[in-house]
């Protein structure tokens, strides 16, 4: 079989060998064009941070599970695939209140956000015009800066409307531990020291169970009221600060200046290794075509077909022999020939 297979290769060497000649010249072309591809990037650094759950964590949709810089890449991906976040972008770059849907769909594929280590995402926009990449980048830095900034700031108003709820329930119930306390103590001569706590309590103090649970309901009654009054703080100022969200949202670099950028080796070998692959496919396909097809009898396992109870005796009256004419026929043709030369 061997032999048989070698055989049809060095007969049908052409038709063999074309479909790797095409394959080769096509991967060649795609080579030679993205080499020559070639296009302008423009990229920017963020510095991110997970928001506290008083200042919009839960509105910016926090994953636990990932770091801060995949939650804000994500957050940038999702906003890349909505139109109205695109066409904002694109009427702000391109000047103009018509978006076409190629350019939406440019805008989103040339668009990649990347996140770098645990803080840190980058933001590239690729394009043939030099002049826009950095623009693009910026525009969108800005536009996703105000759509976080209102979550944040909307998150930190209704959390400070919360807290403020409780912060007048819980300065009436620190005052209302705090005058117990000092009437308790008014009534009696031996407690002078008007810093007296649970820590500091005199061991001739000790045993007085009413004292003592007196100072732990101030305690615990100013714990709590100082841990809202913070909270409520913190929350009012990032809901009307313009600074509030600075501690989770900072721009460290601004967008570069246009650089080239080509595709990697790798990217550029995908096509033409494609290529080659379908065309040895296709030359593996006509070679098995022919090997079915071939009838051509070499070897006495050839005819195996026909039984291995046959006796093949000789291969010789197999081969195909020259043609010969009988003697009659060649000597009337060569008579008519002679009369046709003479008659003319």
């Amino acid at each position: 079989m061997t032999y048989r297979v070698v055989e049809l290769i060095l007969r049908r060497a052409v038709f063999l060998a074309l479909p790797l000649l095409v394959g080769a010249a096509v991967g060649m072309f795609w080579l030679i064009e993205g080499r020559r591809d070639f296009s302008f990037s423009s990229r920017a650094t963020v510095w991110v941070d997970k928001p506290s759950v008083f200042s919009g964590g839960a509105v910016a949709d926090f994953n636990n599970y990932n770091s801060p810089a995949q939650n804000q890449t994500s957050s940038v991906q999702e906003l890349l695939a909505t139109q109205t976040f695109v066409k904002t972008v694109a009427k702000t770059v391109d000047g103009t209140e018509t978006v076409r849907q190629d350019r939406i769909d440019q805008i989103r594929s040339n668009t990649s956000v990347t996140p770098f280590g645990t803080h840190v995402v980058y933001i590239e926009y690729r394009s043939k015009n030099a002049s826009e990449v950095s623009i693009m980048v910026k525009t969108i830095l800005d536009k996703f800066a105000e759509d976080f900034t209102a979550q944040v700031k909307s998150r930190a108003a209704s959390t400070a409307n919360f807290y403020g709820t409780q912060l007048a329930p819980a300065k009436i119930a620190f005052d209302k531990a705090n005058t117990a306390l000092q009437e308790y103590m008014r009534g009696r001569p031996q407690f002078a020291n008007a810093n007296i706590s649970l820590q500091n309590l005199p061991a001739n103090l000790s045993g007085d169970t009413e004292l003592a649970k007196l100072i732990e309901a101030q305690e615990s009654a100013k714990e709590a009221y100082s841990r809202i009054l913070a909270s409520y703080d913190e929350s009012r100022i990032i809901a009307t600060s313009s600074e509030g969200t600075a501690t989770y949202y900072q721009v460290q670099d601004e967008p570069s200046a246009p650089f080239m950028a080509r595709q990697k080796m790798r990217a550029l070998l995908i096509r033409p290794v494609a290529a080659m692959l379908v065309s040895l496919m296709i030359s593996s396909l006509l070679l098995l075509l022919f090997w079915r097809l071939d009838r051509k009898v070499r070897v006495p396992s050839d005819l195996a077909f026909l039984g291995h109870d046959l006796q093949i005796i000789s291969l010789g009256s197999l081969h195909a022999k020259r043609r010969r004419w009988p003697k009659s026929f060649v000597r009337l043709a060569t008579a008519l020939d002679s009369g046709l030369r003479t008659h003319n």
